[in-house]
């Protein structure tokens, strides 16, 4: 964390929540290794523009089985964590964004969780737990078809041996590993046939098809619920900021973070303020 305390002076700077913002930047960039902390110039939809923090990187996401790691950009105002973040899909040559119910056609991302924003029991590491959530249900990004038909490069003939003695070759280095391209899902549609115009086929007849057809935005609803519900339980009861890390003992009631719980000796949730309270227990949440 020590590396990036030159890059917060500088960036946080004109930031009014700096302590907060740069707590809540760590937190999420920890959990989720994929995303860089930049500081960049961003262009409103007026026209105007603003030095502001932003996040890039990619956030896996699991669909049908297969994690895939979704490229993201999100940007934090300069009264952050007190206002929401504005967050897009970046999808590079090789991709094409799926616009649907929480991405439209320029990749901007539409959630509930965005709309209805409330500091301090929204965060940002909240924000990328639902995306990486909403992103299995509903793909933001799909593979292009004219990239997945790409053909193979050509094979040229091997040159004819002569007599001349060919000119030294110098040494190279040995070729570095790439790696390889991180894989999308790709949309698949039939393929025309010989008269020319495309016609629509029925989809065979399953149970899975059946079960997606009935399938309604009620059940990624009631699963952002759930998970904010979650949330609320793991932050800390005193100063609704930071994430519990302390029980009580022997009420085992987990309500305090490191701080607050080195402040107040007695459970705050027990009756009479917790007069039986002999202990506290660190508490590890392990990914």
């Amino acid at each position: 964390m020590s590396s990036f305390e030159p890059f917060f002076n500088y960036s946080l700077k004109k930031y009014k929540y700096r302590d907060d913002t740069k707590s809540d930047v760590l937190l999420a960039i920890n959990t989720f290794p994929g995303l860089k902390p930049h500081y960049e110039d961003y262009v409103f939809i007026d026209g105007s523009n603003m030095m502001l923090l932003q996040l890039y990187g990619t956030i896996p996401t699991k669909y049908n089985g297969i994690v895939y790691n979704i490229p993201i950009k999100v940007c934090l105002m300069d009264t952050h964590p007190c206002s929401a973040p504005i967050v897009f899909v970046t999808p590079t040559a090789t991709m094409q964004i799926n616009s649907g119910r929480y991405v439209d056609q320029n990749g901007k991302v539409d959630l509930p969780y965005l709309r209805e924003w409330n500091y301090p029991n929204s965060d940002l590491l909240g924000l990328l737990q639902i995306l990486s959530i909403v992103f299995g249900e509903e793909p933001p990004l799909y593979a292009r078809q004219e990239a997945i038909n790409q053909p193979p490069p050509p094979v040229y003939p091997r040159p004819q041996p002569t007599n001349q003695t060919p000119p030294p070759v110098p040494a190279r280095s040995q070729p570095s590993k790439l790696t390889p391209p991180p894989r999308y899902p790709t949309k698949r549609t039939p393929n025309p046939p010989a008269g020319g115009k495309r016609q629509a086929q029925p989809a065979p007849c399953s149970m899975s098809n059946i079960e997606d057809q009935t399938t309604d935005s009620s059940t990624i609803d009631e699963e952002l619920d759930e998970l904010q519900k979650l949330q609320g339980l793991l932050r800390c009861k005193i100063c609704k900021v930071r994430r519990v890390a302390l029980a009580y003992q022997p009420c085992g009631h987990c309500v305090a973070c490191l701080e607050c719980g080195s402040n107040v000796q007695s459970c705050p949730t027990c009756p009479d303020n917790g007069a039986n309270t002999r202990r506290t227990v660190k508490i590890l949440f392990v990914p």
